[in-house]
């Protein structure tokens, strides 16, 4: 009689992500903000004082008087001449048009940014300038009470917080507006599953890789009924699932081998969708 020895007892290093783990990882990365020397962006601002200067041009009035002497046989007669030049006087205003530039530039702009309910995001600026820099940062256009550094904290992001957000970084020469940043909040309901191949049976001989068929994936709900089953060919090791109902959702897997046999459960994991 032939005895077959089972798989070892579990499927080992199972991972529970979000399933959006691809998706975003480029969007991570750029989020991870480094300030070089070499790629910078900046944003310079300006403002304009204006100055009256008025001059004033003043004439005067030239009086002059001249006389005429004619002599006839009958009748002299003195005559004289009285010549009037104006000059009117004129007022003239000059404006000055000075820019005094303020010492601010925005080194690293805020950036948007998908967040799934209930998850920490944080917002960034990197600015340099003369001085002390001073923040403020607004949501929609309105000042966000206590946000008043270089950095914003969305700690458990809800839908309320969807917006456009920017920051007002200031000091003693004027303040300059960063750019928008749109914060969309939405409810992740996937996952994705990964975890790595049994390499022992139960009597810790050794299990070779084409010696495995496939995988079983078990999915229960939080009254402990069993939501679904999916089989999963050898040589691939993860799993994406999507449109998970509202509530927690417990994941496990198991290896079956060439001749049928069904190894042990893996550990339990688990996700909540608020």
């Amino acid at each position: 009689m032939t005895t077959t020895t089972k798989f070892t007892a579990k499927v080992f290093s199972v991972i529970l992500a979000s399933g959006l783990l691809a998706q975003l990882a480029p969007m991570a990365e750029a989020a991870s903000w480094k300030r070089s020397n070499d790629t910078q962006v900046s944003t310079k601002g300006s403002w304009k004082k204006t100055t009256d200067v008025t001059t004033t041009d003043t004439s005067t009035t030239d009086t002059s008087t001249t006389g005429a002497s004619t002599t006839d046989s009958s009748t002299a007669t003195d005559t004289s001449t009285t010549t009037t030049v104006a000059d009117t006087s004129s007022s003239t205003t000059t404006t000055e048009e000075q820019t005094v530039a303020v010492d601010i530039n925005i080194t690293f702009q805020p950036m948007s940014q998908y967040v799934p309910v209930n998850n920490l995001t944080t917002l960034n600026v990197a600015a340099t300038g003369s001085g002390t820099l001073a923040y403020q940062w607004r949501k929609d256009g309105v000042a966000i009470p206590d946000a008043v550094k270089s950095y914003y904290d969305i700690s458990a992001a809800t839908m309320d917080d969807q917006g456009t957000y920017d920051v007002i970084v200031s000091n003693s020469t004027g303040s300059v507006v960063s750019n928008s940043a749109q914060v969309t909040v939405f409810v992740d309901r996937t996952a994705n599953m990964f975890w790595q191949p049994p390499t022992t049976r139960e009597d810790g001989s050794a299990l070779a890789l084409e010696d495995i068929s496939g995988y079983r994936i078990y999915v229960t709900n939080d009254a402990g009924s069993l939501e679904a089953t999916y089989d999963v060919p050898a040589g691939q090791y993860y799993h994406y699932f999507d449109n998970l109902e509202t509530g927690t959702h417990y994941f496990t897997i198991t290896a079956i081998d060439t001749s049928g046999m069904e190894s042990d459960f893996s550990d339990l994991m688990s996700k909540t969708i608020f």
